[in-house]
């Protein structure tokens, strides 16, 4: 008896359970507004200790008040949104990944909407053309940037990531892909970004002025002398600036190292100051002094190179520079032709240079025998390039036209024979008297 009395108030302790549980359900389905994610805390007696308090004071309730669906977590302040994520429990890389998507489609949209005020490009005009025609080019341009750089504070102010970093990511690559500031630190990459902001690689008139570039950047670099170290001015100058662009192009064939990249950097970089600095107003005379200048300062740019780089490197990056050596390393990838054999080749070259050299000194040859000189170099030279490059490689190269083959100084003139000149002698009437006849003559 007392066992099935037992069993019926379970029952109906059960069944009320099930009637509160329902109640409280469709009090929340039919009251979403009681829906909240604000905690509060509240601080014991021990200062030490605190807890995480929900509003309700049962288990119960806070299990009903998760959101119900995506709409319970979003919101158009991107900072309850977060929170709202977060208490739901998501990752935080999660979070992330939505906010940033969301940002990214909401100024996608402003800066479609920017665009669509300009006309469409003309494919027959150029891109200098184009801005000059459409003045509010530049004036759109620049809001653009200022787009760009307000999203890129929105990300980091809200989830302190750096928005080039996380679309990296997405694309696979590990590392932010603007490289050129990968030495300073975060804050300080921050500033200079916005600075890079306001001097834009790409000059949105096209303009193919070099002298306007140059003042560009002479003025971008002033103004981050004023948020960088001397030592970390240098850093950016060297993986960011025209120069840079400029020697990565032309010590392609070199392969610099590192270090040789930097000290041609500098050695360059001094050489171009000497260049750029004011002359004489006369003309004349301004070309006189520049040349003079432009002598001196191009044989003490090569003396420091060949101390910096030393004799070797030295000779090989003099090498490099050579066109003809250029185009047969275009050839040698071609052909698959080890560089060592297009080294030789060159090596031809300065010996054939220095044959003809010598010819030309020679004063003892004539101008018949001279040139029958060049002729047999020409011809030795080409026999020695069939042998080295082999005749499929070397009929390629000679497609090309490589003047050194057959160069020949120019011919001297012989030297004119002598002309002798007769100058008649007057003859000078005798200040004496002359001599009565008989008188001896005095023995000479």
């Amino acid at each position: 008896m007392k066992a099935r009395t037992v069993n019926l108030v379970l029952m109906g302790l059960c069944l009320g359970l099930l009637g509160v549980v329902g109640r409280l359900a469709y009090l929340v389905r039919h009251n979403p507004a009681r829906v909240q994610y604000v905690t509060e805390r509240e601080v014991l007696t021990n200062p030490v200790i605190t807890v995480r308090k929900i509003n309700a004071t049962n288990v119960l309730f806070s299990l009903l008040k998760r959101a119900r669906s995506w709409s319970d977590l979003e919101s158009t302040n991107y900072v309850l949104y977060i929170q709202n994520l977060l208490a739901f429990g998501c990752p935080e890389e999660t979070v992330r990944d939505i906010i940033i998507a969301d940002i990214s489609n909401l100024y996608a949209g402003k800066k479609a909407a920017l665009k669509a005020q300009l006309p469409a490009p003309r494919y027959w005009q150029s891109p200098r053309t184009r801005a000059r025609q459409s003045p509010e080019l530049a004036g759109v341009q620049a809001q653009l940037r200022a787009l760009d750089a307000e999203q890129r504070t929105l990300v980091k102010d809200l989830l302190g990531v750096d928005l080039d970093a996380e679309l990296a990511r997405y694309a696979g690559d590990d590392r932010a892909p603007d490289v050129t500031l990968d030495f300073l630190s975060p804050e300080k990459r921050h500033e200079v970004q916005s600075v890079l902001e306001r001097y834009p690689a790409d000059d949105p008139s096209g303009s193919p002025d070099a002298a306007e570039a140059r003042l560009r950047e002479q003025e971008r670099d002033a103004e981050l002398a004023g948020l960088l170290t001397p030592e970390e001015l240098f850093e950016f100058q060297v993986r960011h600036s025209a120069l840079t662009k400029s020697l990565q192009q032309r010590l392609e064939s070199f392969e610099p190292t590192e270090e040789e990249f930097r000290e041609v950097f500098q050695l360059q970089r001094e050489l171009d100051r000497t260049l750029d600095q004011r002359f004489d107003e006369d003309d004349l005379r301004n070309h006189d002094i520049r040349s003079k200048v432009l002598a001196g300062a191009q044989a003490a740019y090569a003396e420091e190179l060949k101390a910096k780089l030393g004799q070797s490197r030295y000779t090989e990056y003099v090498r490099s520079q050579d066109a003809d050596y250029q185009a047969l390393l275009r050839l040698s990838e071609r052909f698959d032709l080890p560089k060592t054999k297009v080294a030789s080749v060159y090596d031809l070259k300065q010996t054939a240079q220095q044959h003809r050299e010598a010819i030309a000194a020679d004063t003892s040859l004539t101008e018949t025998q001279r040139q029958a000189a060049y002729d047999k170099i020409a011809r030795e030279t080409q026999n020695e390039m069939a042998s080295l490059l082999g005749q499929d490689m070397y009929a390629a190269y000679r497609d090309t036209s490589p003047a050194w083959i057959h160069q020949r100084p120019p011919p001297q003139p012989e030297p004119p024979e002598p002309v002798v000149i007769e100058v008649p002698v007057p003859v000078l009437p005798s200040p004496f008297p002359p001599l009565p006849d008989g008188f001896p003559t005095p023995p000479h």
